[in-house]
């Protein structure tokens, strides 16, 4: 995750200063952020069982860094961090409950982004507080006002199911012998 986040903030802004260097227009800033898995568990990071042609397109036209690091293990942790570049330490938020205090929130980057004259939208899993999410800060907004959505792994396959309740668990006898 971590290195995926600093990938996207590169090129978000590599962009910018192409598009500077084009004019005086204001860039067009759009910041992905994916969540809740391993450094690797992308195709740009040489796995090659996960497929993720996507995100590894836009890591083949920016900046991959290969040595990244959050300060934070913790979802909403690290996303706090990200909108404010703070540490925990100083944002103070450590659990799924803890909003952005009002001052604390205008000093993130989507606010002082809107300060500056641009759009704002928001899509996903704010995950930061639950009572007080900043909606009506973002021009856009879609997400659950949940700060941790429920994560369920259901297999709707029928045949899945009819063949494992027909199949009595089995244990090896042996050891196979690709299998030391």
């Amino acid at each position: 995750m971590q290195k995926i986040l600093i990938t996207i903030i590169a090129l978000a802004l590599a962009l910018t200063h192409t598009a500077f260097a084009q004019g005086s227009r204001k860039p067009n800033i759009i910041f992905l952020l994916t969540d809740d898995h391993r450094w690797d568990a992308l195709g740009a990071m040489g796995n090659k069982i996960i497929q993720t042609p996507h995100l590894d397109a836009l890591a083949k036209r920016g900046i991959l860094f290969r040595n990244a690091h959050v300060t934070t293990a913790i979802c909403m942790v690290s996303r706090a961090s990200l909108l404010s570049g703070q540490y925990m330490s100083r944002h103070g938020i450590n659990d799924f409950d803890t909003d952005f205090k009002p001052d604390a929130l205008a000093q993130t980057y989507p606010a002082l982004l809107k300060k500056a004259g641009y759009k704002i939208g928001f899509i996903g899993k704010f995950g930061i507080g639950v009572k007080n999410q900043p909606d009506t800060l973002f021009d856009y907004w879609a997400a659950k006002k949940e700060s941790q959505p429920p994560y369920e792994l259901v297999n709707r396959s029928a045949d899945c199911r009819a063949a494992i309740l027909e199949q009595p668990p089995c244990i090896l006898p042996h050891r196979p012998e690709h299998r030391p």
